[in-house]
């Protein structure tokens, strides 16, 4: 595709090469630092004024238009744009499974959020509103310190009116927007993003689960008396008394005004004392290991038992290493177990018991984990490394590229390479060392992926569509020719949280808080739900062989039925 870019008359040559993403009008591309948004509909290209409205706009966080770009016939057909690298959609982040693997503290969090508010603020002083103030808009860098607006193409000008809303921020009390509904928005998502629900989600007496519109219309809250959220949630605890009673005023009391902008104090969040999980009516627990931190990870590997803690790690019950934010893996001939720590574009790869660095590391853009192996993405492959053992010491080598792949349009997920080509999905599996199987999936076209793992024959995607999440459950053949699959619409992001055991039982705690059980095989049928007190959305479901383990605070248990 060729472009020329106007007042410059330069002329932009796109390929798939530098395909990023597709959404429902428009496609982008990245060239040389650069972001081109290149609308499918030409009439939907945004107006050459509202460029010029949006110049006014010098936070460079704010990635907004900046030169048209024309079509061999002279027309506009897109813009081109900042364009800031290896970022992460903020509802990522809004489960707590992800923050725990990443460090984010609720503090960080704080943090990230009052940013997103002065951000807010420097667009309201140029008589611009936001108003589509949703968590796909707003991306956090790499290292979770910085925040960036993006589609600021639908921003309200002087000139021009909005273009887009997400519904389940567009406030239900007004029929214009306003400064006072931007604030209405950020509040919705900046809850979620520090709480880890929707406020206007949870369970509620007098409300069905999904009956999300009437209580925005009703203001019944999270904060209501009568209302619960999952016990994944932070607790209100982690947000400052003074950002407290704002959340209220405007969620309860239908207020709309800005958020302060001192913070006395931010609370101190102790960690609260997580009572022993006992067995139920319909299950057996036994606690089988107690660590002085939250269990973040388990994982057996070739017999080797690696617990993850928030900065120790430990081999078999015994804590042999202080490793923060690492993966870990068990090297095939001497067992030894590995950091894998990825700093600075280098893949580090650290031995544990030996407390000193192996001696070679790899370039590396992202990598997976997964059943004990390392898959690096570099440039347009994705490589499986190789543990060399001579003797006492280890090192590595990376394997000849296993997948080839768009190096901006590919994400690793937990197992499985999700690949966007120019709007068509296609993931990677590798079930074993040396094995890559690359499948077609259609079901995902229409939706942006925000979340993905596969594990022994079951993958479950998170993806958006039209602002609602819906999870999808697929199930491979055995020579992942062919599978089948089922939605669950409309689900609060709460992460996946699932295993597969050595039998081929699939379990999973689904959004509501039940352990739900199913054959892994394809075109089996019955799904069994079993609700019970045991079951809650802040355990973490692991596997040891046949066995099924779960983490509940820094304990330990195994679960079986009765």
């Amino acid at each position: 595709m060729d472009f020329i870019e106007r007042g410059t008359n330069q002329k932009i040559r796109l390929d798939q090469r530098h395909f990023v993403a597709a959404g429902g009008e428009a496609k982008v591309f990245a060239k040389d630092g650069v972001g081109y948004k290149i609308f499918l509909d030409p009439r939907k290209m945004i107006p050459l004024q509202k460029i010029d409205e949006l110049s006014v706009l010098a936070d460079p966080h704010i990635i907004k238009p900046e030169s048209a770009l024309l079509d061999k016939k002279k027309k506009p057909v897109g813009y081109t744009m900042q364009f800031v690298e290896d970022t992460h959609a903020l509802c990522q982040a809004f489960t707590r499974a992800f923050k725990d693997r990443n460090g984010i503290t609720p503090d960080n969090s704080l943090l990230l959020v009052r940013k997103i508010q002065f951000l807010l603020k420097h667009i309201h002083l140029h008589d611009i509103l936001a108003v589509d103030i949703n968590e796909l808009n707003l991306l956090l860098s790499e290292d979770f310190e910085d925040v960036f607006w993006i589609d600021t193409n639908s921003f309200q000008t002087p000139s021009f009116p909005a273009t887009a809303i997400m519904e389940m921020i567009r406030d239900r009390h007004s029929k214009k927007f306003t400064q006072g509904t931007d604030w209405f928005s950020f509040a919705v998502t900046s809850f979620q993003f520090l709480i880890g629900a929707h406020p206007y989600r949870g369970r509620h007496p007098d409300y069905g689960k999904k009956e999300v519109d009437r209580r925005m219309q009703d203001n019944v809250s999270a904060f209501n008396p009568k209302a619960s959220l999952p016990s994944v949630c932070y607790p209100f605890d982690v947000i400052p008394e003074v950002y407290r009673k704002w959340y209220k005023a405007v969620f309860e009391r239908g207020e709309r005004c800005a958020p302060p902008e001192d913070l006395v104090a931010v609370a101190a969040i102790i960690a609260p004392q997580v009572a022993k999980v006992v067995g139920t009516d319909n299950f057996e627990i036994q606690e089988i290991a107690d660590f002085i931190e939250e269990v973040l990870r388990f994982e057996s590997v070739q017999g080797i038992r690696v617990t993850e803690c928030p900065n120790y790690i430990y081999v078999d019950k015994k804590k042999i290493g202080k490793q923060n934010k690492a993966n870990v893996v068990v090297t095939p001939i001497l067992s030894r177990p590995i950091a894998v720590i990825l700093s600075g574009g280098m893949l580090n790869f650290v031995d544990i018991t030996r407390r000193r660095q192996v001696r070679s590391t790899t370039a590396c853009k992202d990598f997976m984990v997964h059943e004990g192996r390392v898959y690096v993405k570099y440039g347009e492959s994705v490589s499986e490394i190789e543990f060399v053992e001579i003797g006492d010491n280890v090192t590595h080598a990376v394997g000849s590229p296993m997948a080839n792949v768009l190096d901006q349009a590919t994400y690793m997920f937990d197992g499985v390479v999700v690949q966007n080509l120019l709007g068509a999905y296609h993931i990677s599996l590798f079930p074993e060392p040396g094995e890559h199987h690359q499948i077609r999936i259609k079901e995902l076209d229409e939706y942006r992926v925000v979340d993905a793992k596969f594990d022994k024959n079951v993958l479950m995607v998170i993806g958006e569509k039209a602002g609602k999440y819906d999870r999808f459950i697929f199930r491979f053949s055995s020579n992942y020719r062919s599978y089948d699959q089922r939605v669950i619409e409309d689900v609060a992001v709460a992460g996946l949280n699932f295993v597969v055991l050595d039998t081929g039982v699939c379990a999973c705690v689904n959004e509501d808080e039940e352990l739900e059980l199913f054959a892994s095989k394809k075109d089996s049928t019955g799904v069994k739900q079993v609700d019970d007190p045991a079951i809650s959305s802040d355990i973490k479901l692991f596997k040891d062989g046949t066995k099924l383990l779960f983490g509940k605070g820094n304990k330990l248990y195994h679960i079986k039925m009765k």
